[in-house]
């Protein structure tokens, strides 16, 4: 982020959040940090949360939501705690499916009178 500014690239906090990657609160926290505590203070720093599944694991988690194995998020998590032993909460499984751009299925509404028979009989009729 400091290099950011001392090279020019970013002229606010907002513009060295978006080159970043991260929010712009987590920005004015680090530069907050920066201003009250140096450098060092800044390198004290440690990540407050990390994915901790590798590369590989990413990788079969998103092969497996691609089946469309998974109708919840809590489903995905007992997946993930089975085949990698590692325990997410609902809200944390639901941040990595978001961060590797998972999304969930909702099947269309259907009414609960809904005939299937009229509906075929319907589309037979109104399709050449």
């Amino acid at each position: 982020m400091l290099r950011l500014f001392k090279r020019g690239q970013a002229k606010s906090l907002a513009a060295a959040a978006e080159l970043v990657g991260v929010s712009s609160r987590s920005v004015q926290t680090w530069w907050q940090l920066y201003r009250q505590q140096g450098l060092l203070g800044l390198l004290a720093l440690t990540p407050t949360r990390q994915i901790s599944l590798s590369a590989e694991q990413q990788q079969a988690l998103l092969a497996e939501a691609a089946t469309g194995s998974f109708s919840t998020i809590n489903d995905m998590a007992r997946w993930v705690a089975q085949q990698f032993s590692i325990h997410y909460t609902e809200v944390g499984m639901w941040r990595i499916a978001r961060r590797l751009g998972i999304k969930k299925k909702t099947a269309r509404p259907r009414h609960v009178q809904r005939d299937e028979e009229k509906v075929a009989a319907f589309k037979k009729v109104s399709r050449p």
